[in-house]
Parts: C-alpha cells; structure tokens; sequence
C-alpha cells in the first residue's frame, strides 16, 4: 500500500509512487511555489526520537547545500506526520541499473569508452561531495539517474546514514547495499571516502564485465564474501580489458582501506592511463577540489526549459518579450488593444516544444521583477501547474501568499472552492494595496488531468472572474499548446477571452536562432569556431 499516493504531504501534491528502497518510497509530487514536478523522499526512522529528529535536520542541511551539476538539488527537507521527507528536484529518465541491465542481459557490456566516461562523471561528483564533508555510503547504480542528455546525477547522499537504519535488525552500524558494501560497512565499522571508493570499484566492475565481483544466495553470504574472500580478476569475465584497468578495479576493492586508492581524486588519475588513449581527457583537466559556484551553469539548456535563474542565457525571443511588456502595460493602464475584451488576461499559445514556458519564465518574469512596467517589482508573482487536482493546486499557491494571514488552510480552501470569486475575493482581502500575476503554466492539464469536470469549471471561474476587473489586483497569463484550443469551447467564457486575448509563439527566425547559438557563448566568455554556426 502506498501510504501518500493521491494525498498531501506538507504542502506538497503526491502524483505517483515512483520507487521503495530501504530507506523510505520516492513520490513524484508537485511543488506549488516553484510550479514544478519534484521527487519526494520519504524516510523510514524512528521520527518521536528529539534526537534523531535533530539529526535529520542536521544532515539534511548539508545534504541541501550540495551544489554540483551531476548532484541531485534538493529543494526542502520537514517532517509530515511523523515522517521525514526530503524534497529534490525530479530527474526525468532512467537509473544506471535500468540502463544496465538490459545490455547486461543479452551477455554484452557498455562500449568501454562509454562507460569509463559515465564512471569519470560520477568520480567527479564524489569528489566534490567528499570536499565538503559528506560520505555518500550507498554508492551502487540505483542511486545514478541519467537524465535527458545521458548525464548522471547521483541521489541519496547520505540517506542510508540519514534514515537511522542502524542495521537491519537496528542493532548496529550496517549502511549501505550489500552487493556493493565495503568489508568495513559489512563488519559494521561504519564508513569514511575509502568505503565510498570500494563501493565505485564494485560499480567499475559491474559496468566493464557485465556481472558483479560478489554474489550469492543471501545477503549473509554477499556479506561474508566482502570481508574474506579475494575479488576475481576482471579480465575473467571480459579479456579484452586492459591490463591497467584490471589492476585499478584490484586497488579499488582491497578488503583494508589503507590499501586501498585514498582519495578519489587519487583513482581517476590512475584511470588516466586507460581513459587517454581511448579519447577521454584527463582527470587533470578538471578541477575537482573547489566546489561548484552557486551560479555556473551550462551555456546551453538542450532540451530543458529555461527557468528563471537562467535569464542571463537566455536570448532570440527578445521581441516577443517586447511584445508581452507591451500587452501587459497596456493591461495595467486598462487599455484592451482595441479588442473590447476587459480585464488582465492573456494566453500565450504556440505548438508543444515552441518555446512558451520559457518565454515566460526566463523572458518576462526577470522583467518585471526588475520593473520594466511601473512599479512590477512589488508585484507577487506565483507560477503553478494545474495537475490532476487544479483548485487543490490553487489553494496550496494562494497559501503561499496568506501563510502568515489569519485566514487558516481549512478557510482558505473553503473560499476558493465556494464559488469562482475565492481567489480574487482572498487575494484583495490579504493584500489590498499589491498586485498579483498568476501564471497557469500548461493549461491544458486542466483537459488532460483534471477528470472532475465541476472542479475545472470551478477553476477556470476562478480565473476569469480574478481577471475581469480592469483595475482590479490580479492578472492571469495561460500557456497552452494550441492543439488543445479547442478543448476551451464547452467553456464559452474561457473561448472568448482566449480568442479575444492571445499571443502566439511560434518558431524562432534564422536571425533569432543565431542569437539563441551565439550570445549564450558570448556571455560566458566563449568564442565558437568559424562558420560552425551558419552549419549548426
């Protein structure tokens, strides 16, 4: 049984159940204020205990602070009902083990090349973790995520230490995955980076021969095979390796850690000697003892959406986010651009993947938050994603904006679901000298999502009637994919005011595709080669 799948934890909307481990269940889940799919990690502990609950919030803080582009971000971390969580930013894609295994199946293994590549990458997050103190301790191919772009992302830093699981009888100090356990977790000796090291030689292992150094028919007897007996040669399995890869994976799983690489740093350098030749760059080239500044980011988001943290990158849609400014002015000025259309709506529309999201997040907001339209500084701006239960979604945004009011969680719901007027009617009672822009990314959920057709309708109300006043607090923006425009008919309100007040994104000119290559660089301090972007 899923304890929270369709419910509330914090003020957070469980989707799905994504995952069970040893430590707790990942939810897919909804965080209102960053209008953003996040993962949530419940943690199974013993949460009545003071210290054990001082613990959690001690670690979890500097799980939190980990900065590091192959490291998940965790958002927020509390206590829920007697349950620890932790909440992280959600990686869309496969774990190294789902990727794995298949390939493993057919008696193949990753092209060499690839794999020593993946394995640097994550070495590199290791070592930045190890750097500001935190020992991973359950390092194994589970907790590698690869993400759109193939990239890894490591999860569960320190949650094995984390969920309290003194064992697994709770008696004693065993952390950690069996099959990838250093002999001094197995002996119950806890763990330092030496453990995290032997537990990356089981993986190197695993990735370059298709099998793993130690198995059996229990836990007990993987257990006693990592304290006693010798790791086979991995040139057993595949031939083929090199000579110097084998001995670097002997070092890596040496039963006395002082035998052992002693920091990781100090294994990839040795893995040089195998990652050169095949074309990889050297661990020399990165700078693996400073931590990642807050703010360094790629030049290029691929495929992600741009959020707003990375308006500095963001370039070939300037005149479209002219154009938004304009209509907006217009809006606060009560001027309808002719179109006799009262009120401060618009709906920004365009194909699926044309770029709206952005548009909004990383063109316009920047924007107005630093007042491009008069006074758009003091403006709140909330962003939210309808999700399967819109007026829920509502509410936990609103409750973002009126914590610290009187009106209680239970009597805010109460308003905004009476009628349509709850949102304009909370948010001009709470804050009647602020203005509001709500912006309803990807409308179209309340179409593909949301199954209860009075609370859609209740939605929707809520949204025009905020929007209807011309002088009124509150404007309301929409992205949709066109396609679903139709979908807006059996609500005839919605229809008019989408066809009466739109903008339209549609793809991006040559000129503005130049710029979206060239600038980026440019504002990084980068040079592109000759002629490479009239190629790209």
């Amino acid at each position: 049984m899923n304890r929270w799948s369709g419910q509330q934890i914090g003020k957070y909307e469980i989707k799905e159940l994504l995952g069970r481990g040893g430590t707790g269940e990942v939810y897919k889940a909804y965080h209102p204020a960053l209008a953003r799919d996040v993962a949530i990690k419940t943690i199974h502990t013993f949460s009545d205990d003071p210290k054990a609950i001082a613990r959690f919030r001690r670690e979890a803080q500097i799980i939190a602070a980990l900065r590091h582009p192959n490291i998940v971000q965790v958002h927020d971390f509390d206590i829920a009902d007697g349950t620890f969580f932790m909440v992280m930013e959600h990686v869309a894609g496969q774990s190294l083990q789902s990727y794995l295994k298949p390939i493993h199946a057919r008696g193949e293994t990753l092209p060499l090349a690839e794999a020593l590549t993946l394995f640097q990458t994550i070495c590199r997050a290791v070592i930045y973790a190890h750097n500001q103190g935190v020992v991973h301790a359950d390092l194994k191919p589970a907790n590698v995520l690869l993400n759109s772009s193939n990239q890894p992302i490591l999860v569960d830093f320190g949650l094995s230490r984390l969920a309290g699981h003194e064992s697994i009888t709770h008696s004693n100090a065993l952390t950690g995955t069996p099959a990838y356990m250093s002999p001094e977790q197995c002996k119950s000796q806890g763990s330092d980076e030496r453990s995290d090291i032997y537990s990356l030689g089981v993986m190197l292992f695993e990735m370059v021969t298709g099998t793993l150094p130690f198995t059996g028919d229990s836990i007990v007897a993987i257990i006693l095979k990592h304290i006693d007996e010798p790791p086979p040669f991995p040139r057993t399995f595949k031939p083929d390796l090199p000579f110097e890869l084998e001995d670097v994976i002997l070092q890596t799983l040496e039963k006395e850690p002082s035998r052992r690489f002693q920091t990781v740093s100090d294994l990839l350098e040795a893995l040089d000697k195998v990652i050169v030749p095949l074309g990889g760059l050297p661990s020399a080239l990165f700078d693996q003892n400073e931590p990642l500044p807050e703010d360094a980011q790629p030049c290029y988001r691929g495929l992600q959406p741009f959020e707003e943290e990375h308006a500095a990158y963001y370039f070939g849609r300037e005149t479209l986010v002219r154009q938004l400014l304009q209509r907006m002015e217009g809006m606060v000025q009560g001027v309808t651009d002719g179109t006799n259309a009262p009120g401060r709506f618009l709906a920004v529309l365009g194909a699926s993947g044309s770029g709206k999201s952005s548009l909004i997040r990383a063109g316009l907001i920047p924007q107005l938050r630093a007042g491009a339209i008069a006074n758009s500084e003091t403006w709140q701006i909330r962003l939210l994603k309808p999700g399967q239960r819109p007026l829920i979604t509502l509410t936990n945004t609103l409750h973002t904006l009126v914590a610290d009011k009187v009106l209680t969680a239970s009597g805010l719901a109460e308003q905004v679901q009476r009628d349509g007027r709850g949102l304009n009617r909370v948010f001009s009672e709470t804050h009647p000298n602020q203005k509001l822009l709500l912006v309803v990314d990807q409308f179209e959920e309340v179409f593909t999502l949301c199954g209860d057709e009075n609370e859609r309708r209740l939605f929707i109300e809520n949204l025009l009637y905020a929007a209807a006043v011309s002088n009124g607090p509150i404007f309301v923006l929409l992205t949709m994919r066109a396609d679903f425009y139709h979908r807006c008919a059996a609500h005839r309100d919605l229809a008019h005011r989408i066809a009466s007040q739109q903008m339209l994104v549609g793809s991006m000119s040559p000129a503005e595709l130049r710029q979206a290559i060239v600038q980026p660089t440019q504002h990084a301090g980068l040079k592109l080669e000759p002629g490479l972007v009239d190629t790209i």
